[in-house]
């Protein structure tokens, strides 16, 4: 199928924000078998403040934003990972640093 851009915003004047450059976008991240979600916010600055500190300890971050029946979320996540048992150790780093983190995908 011929690649077509995705459908402008519902909202006028909404304008999606571009990933940050150091961080895995959604469209290759989200083909992973494995992924583990940290967080999911209605705000995107809250999701792009632990993106920069998980970035910060050096993990593979990306926040992707999904529509709900609620509005925007944007979930905060680590991955992709090729198996649920290197998924399962992240997960564990990530709870020792006190961070929340949830299996997700497999």
């Amino acid at each position: 199928a011929p690649f077509r851009p995705a459908a402008p915003a519902a909202k006028a004047g909404a304008a999606a924000a571009p990933p940050a450059p150091t961080a895995a976008t959604p469209a290759t991240a989200e083909t992973g078998r494995f992924l583990v979600q940290v967080a999911a916010f209605a705000n995107p600055a809250a999701a792009e403040e632990l993106l920069i500190v998980l970035l910060k300890e050096g993990y593979k971050a990306y926040v992707a934003q999904v529509q709900t029946v609620n509005g925007t979320v944007h979930r905060v996540r680590v991955g992709p990972f090729s198996s649920r048992d290197e998924a399962q150790r992240t997960i564990e780093r990530l709870r020792a640093a006190d961070h929340k983190a949830t299996l997700v995908g497999g």
